[in-house]
């Protein structure tokens, strides 16, 4: 069940209902304008910033389900040279096991953490002809996600940067 369609006790609320099948003209047209919307917003961001897409799916989730519910972005990640990190595949096996054991431990936002952080420090530390950005304070990082792991996994990757002038600016939003 998606996360806004629960109440505040995680139970099941007013879900959407459609008259048609998921398949059925009502659902294609609400894609349709998904993707209309997720491909504004995908090349205005691309437009002003480096986007990356992390995501604690399985490998491949992100090419599967643009191939079979928005079709219309087939290519588009390529074309705005958008990445996508798979969190669970970008962490050592021995790291991810340590992850479970440990109880006290929200394992999606450790995750999404350090792979926000290997995509900012790497993004920082780039040599882009002038060595700009190397040492810089990490300013204006903005995530958009469904869940608390993502805000959480960004103020953690923040604020735990040493900033040289203590200006770093995030954004998290759902």
């Amino acid at each position: 069940v998606p996360a806004p369609c629960l109440d505040p006790d995680g139970v099941a609320s007013s879900m959407p209902h459609f008259s048609d099948r998921p398949d059925g003209p009502t659902m294609h047209s609400m894609l349709e304008q998904h993707a209309k919307t997720t491909a504004a917003l995908l090349k205005t961001a691309a437009a002003v910033g480096q986007v990356v897409i992390v995501t604690l799916a399985s490998e491949g989730w992100v090419e599967t389900s643009i191939q079979n519910f928005l079709p219309a972005l087939d290519g588009l990640l390529e074309q705005l040279g958008i990445e996508v990190i798979y969190a669970r595949n970008s962490i050592p096996a021995r790291v991810l096991k340590g992850f479970h054991e440990d109880e006290g431990r929200d394992c999606h936002k450790s995750l999404k953490a350090r792979a926000m952080k290997h995509v900012v420090r790497r993004f920082y530390s780039k040599d882009h002809r002038q060595r700009r950005r190397q040492g810089r304070s990490w300013k204006n990082v903005f995530s958009i996600g469904d869940s608390m792991a993502e805000r959480l996994a960004l103020q953690d990757v923040v604020f735990r940067r040493q900033q040289a002038d203590r200006k770093g600016m995030y954004k998290a939003c759902r």
